[in-house]
């Protein structure tokens, strides 16, 4: 397995993102988005601070994720989950 160190050596293996890959931006969560979410059994939630990034997986039955409103998603909070 080859280890990738640079941007140069993932763009030997992937091309560059082009088109709706890059532009694709939602300012607020509409109908397809929402319907994804209310299947989804999986999500991982990113944060970046002065220490660096962290990353949490969370997980449960499909609905567990709520949609509260156009901007906001509710993730219920389980220690050790």
């Amino acid at each position: 397995m080859a280890r990738i160190e640079s941007e140069q050596k993932l763009r030997e293996i992937y091309a560059e993102p082009k088109g709706r890959a890059v532009t694709k931006v939602f300012h607020r969560l509409e109908e397809n988005s929402r319907r994804f979410i209310s299947l989804c059994p999986f999500v991982v939630i990113a944060t970046q601070g002065p220490g660096g990034a962290d990353v949490s997986p969370k997980g449960d039955l499909p609905g567990f994720i709520q949609v509260l409103d156009d901007v906001t998603v509710a993730i219920p909070d389980r220690p050790g989950n």
